[in-house]
């Protein structure tokens, strides 16, 4: 068996590459000496532009973290740098840890898959080391504009979880699926839904900073709201859906798995001359 951490010389191995990932495989013919090395190995760091799958060192920043889609994920999200971003996810594990919104990490040997032609992170088993400071990252400058057709639970009015480096979104009834009940949540405005353009769709998430622009409340007007009506955090809700349903946005961000995680969006408004363009050049046609 082979050691961590020891040399050894291989010989007669076999490499091959399977969808631009190289293997090494050894069989009965391969010979395995230990042998002495004073070195240190240092890791090249790869520029998320440049990933592909295999294994891969990173370092970068987690500039968001999702929802967790399946009971077995400790946590997913996005890890950036400055040539761009990726999606990485960390399943439960004895020893296992989250990393901390906004944190800066070196990540040695990653794994980097590739699903249906997007690349996503596994760190389960990474070497993950915390680093001071910061860094410039690139989320993405995605465009998509069409109508809003869809509000999605879990917008509106949300409590998140108050330990440090969690945030995630309580429950109705303030569980968190990490930190289980937590009584002294802090509230936080958001969207999610879905756009259509007429020929595709899109799912936008959209944090607090744009959220209250475009439909004209703020947090501590949502909470007085639903403080002062019966049907509470469902009525900011309503008021979300009130402003957004059939309005035309123009959202920018960075695009994952048909997500757009918004950094930027405005409201499209009409404008008659457009419309009058358009009606000429219609009966211009027929």
């Amino acid at each position: 068996m082979l050691e961590e951490g020891k040399w050894y010389r291989l010989e007669s191995a076999v490499v091959d590459q399977y969808k631009g990932m190289l293997n090494l495989k050894v069989h009965s013919g391969t010979t395995i000496r230990e042998v002495s090395h004073e070195g240190t190995l240092k890791p090249t760091i790869t520029p998320i532009k440049d990933l592909a799958p295999g294994v891969a060192c990173i370092r970068g920043k987690v500039v968001q973290e999702w929802e967790a889609t399946h009971d077995r994920i400790l946590q997913s999200g996005m890890f950036a740098d400055e040539t761009g971003a990726i999606r990485f996810v960390i399943w439960k594990e004895e020893g296992r840890e989250r990393l901390n919104t906004g944190g800066i990490y070196t990540i040695y040997y990653a794994t980097v898959d590739d699903f249906n032609g997007r690349l996503s992170l596994t760190l389960n088993t990474a070497t993950t080391v915390p680093e001071e400071g910061d860094i410039e990252v690139n989320t993405g400058n995605s465009l998509f504009e069409g109508a809003f057709v869809h509000l999605s639970p879990g917008s509106g009015l949300v409590r998140r979880c108050p330990v440090e480096g969690c945030n995630r979104v309580l429950s109705r009834q303030n569980y968190c699926p990490v930190h289980e009940i937590q009584p002294n949540y802090h509230y936080d405005l958001r969207i999610k839904g879905w756009l259509d353009n007429g020929e595709e769709t899109r799912e936008v998430l959209i944090q607090r900073g744009e959220t209250e622009g475009l439909v004209g409340m703020s947090l501590d007007q949502a909470k007085e709201l639903a403080e002062n009506n019966p049907l509470g955090m469902d009525e900011v809700f309503l008021r979300f859906r009130e402003a957004l349903l059939g309005r035309y946005l123009s959202c920018r961000g960075r695009e994952i798995d048909n997500r757009l995680l918004v950094s930027s969006c405005e409201l499209l408004h009409y404008k008659p001359e457009q419309l009058a363009d358009l009606l000429n050049r219609a009966g211009g046609s027929l």
